[in-house]
């Protein structure tokens, strides 16, 4: 009886261990902007660009308006190259942030950094809808 027990304790112990994990959560966000990965799009000083970050709350708690980025970007020698500023604007839903170029040219595809903080340049136009 006691042994019947134990192996029932198993299978269950069993099923909920390939059970829980596959019952998580997933959310999606459409952002409200074009992204362009060929980054053949150039956007200069006054223009804005998205950037992509982790979403964790650190970044939510860094990131105040008008802290300032460098911007690189990896030349063909696999070296990161300065190739200019943006201004952080505003959040824009959990993993994008709006930014306005005050110096340089950039392009989808380029690494902001601040601090202990790096984002990917991922759109450089706004939807139109």
């Amino acid at each position: 009886m006691r042994l019947n027990l134990l192996k029932l304790y198993a299978v269950i112990f069993i099923l909920l261990i390939m059970i829980i994990p596959s019952t998580g959560a997933a959310a999606s966000y459409t952002p409200s902007f074009r992204l362009i990965p060929d980054g053949r799009s150039e956007v200069v000083k006054g223009g804005l660009v998205y950037l992509f970050h982790s979403g964790t709350q650190d970044i939510v708690n860094t990131l105040h308006s008008g802290d300032v980025f460098v911007v690189y970007r990896i030349n063909p020698l696999c070296k990161m190259e300065e190739v200019g500023r943006v201004r952080f604007v505003k959040f824009v839903g959990e993993l994008y942030l709006e930014a306005e170029v005050i110096e340089g040219e950039l392009k989808a595809g380029d690494i902001a950094k601040e601090k202990n903080i790096s984002c990917l340049v991922v759109a450089t136009e706004p939807c139109t809808r």
